[in-house]
């Protein structure tokens, strides 16, 4: 997530009841539960997303390496006076090989069993 170069989109569903994708190349991993993405590009469609408003981020390199991502858009907040906006992610799904699954948070462990 954290490559300049990598493409990245956040998705959403609108209150039209309709999705929306809008691309955050600038986006960066701030912690292992938090992304910041800039406002700068693409401005209008980011200040339309609801604080509040339950997101999908996916990342993707141009070796066609891929993750998907999804929190809760907290809105948009100022660190070190830049405007920024805030994605606590709650759930982190990698579909690569060798071990396609979710990554974030952990996956208990839960007996097989037979049916």
């Amino acid at each position: 997530m954290s490559a300049m170069g990598n493409l990245k989109f956040a998705a959403y569903v609108a209150p039209d009841g309709y999705p929306r994708v809008v691309p955050i190349l600038q986006a960066q991993a701030a912690s292992r539960d938090r992304i910041l993405f800039s406002p700068l590009v693409y401005r209008d469609d980011l200040d339309e997303i609801p604080a509040g408003a339950s997101l999908a981020v996916f990342g993707m390199t141009l070796k066609m390496e891929d993750v998907l991502m999804r929190g809760r858009h907290v809105g948009m907040r100022r660190f070190c006076g830049i405007r920024c906006g805030v994605v606590e992610v709650d759930w982190v799904y990698n579909s690569m090989p060798p071990v396609p699954g979710r990554i974030y948070t952990p996956v208990g462990l839960e007996a097989v069993r037979e049916f």
